[in-house]
């Protein structure tokens, strides 16, 4: 009530000196949030979102924006729907969300994403993904998209990882070949 009863004073007293509050000042912002058509469908997207997550998505949207009058429409062309929503799962974290875990199905998804539009802090994740949890994963899988990406401490260990495994069936092969000795 006492909070109440102040705004009204404080409101009684500024129509009293006849000044009106003066305007809040607004922030620039464009007229409305992008459109993006990936395949098919068409995402509503956060521009501050992308363009936080990615340079290159910052000057595509912004250079977009300008020529385009804010239409806000865009094609993301040679991409899927799917993997669009795999990388929006990954970089959209209103509200202070963990980003999800990077598991085998998504990795090679993002990293493509990553790499194409320059998204650093999702490359390193993508890197610790598979140097920690997806450590298990088929090594000549890991040692391709080391090399596809320029992962070299991925590469070195998945590398190792083989290595070990050709020692293993070597000497799985040579055990069974050494003659069997029955007492």
């Amino acid at each position: 009530a006492a909070m109440a009863s102040s705004a009204a004073a404080a409101a009684e007293a500024a129509g009293k000196r006849g000044a009106a509050a003066p305007p809040r000042a607004k922030r620039p912002r464009f007229s409305r949030e992008p459109d993006l058509a990936v395949e098919v469908k068409t995402f509503h997207v956060h521009s501050s979102m992308l363009m936080a997550a990615s340079d290159v998505f910052a000057s595509r949207l912004e250079a977009g924006m300008m020529a385009e009058g804010c239409s806000g429409s865009f094609k993301l062309v040679g991409k899927t729907s799917c993997d669009f929503e795999v990388l929006l799962r990954h970089v959209d974290l209103r509200g202070g969300a963990a980003p999800p875990a990077i598991d085998e199905a998504s990795v090679g998804v993002l990293l493509a994403w990553a790499d194409e539009y320059q998204m650093d802090g999702l490359k390193d994740r993508c890197k610790s993904a598979l140097c920690n949890e997806l450590y298990q994963l088929d090594p000549s899988m890991r040692l391709r998209l080391a090399s596809e990406f320029g992962l070299t401490r991925v590469g070195n260990r998945a590398a190792k990882a083989m290595v070990a495994i050709l020692k293993q069936r070597k000497a799985a092969r040579l055990a069974n070949l050494e003659p069997q000795v029955h007492p």
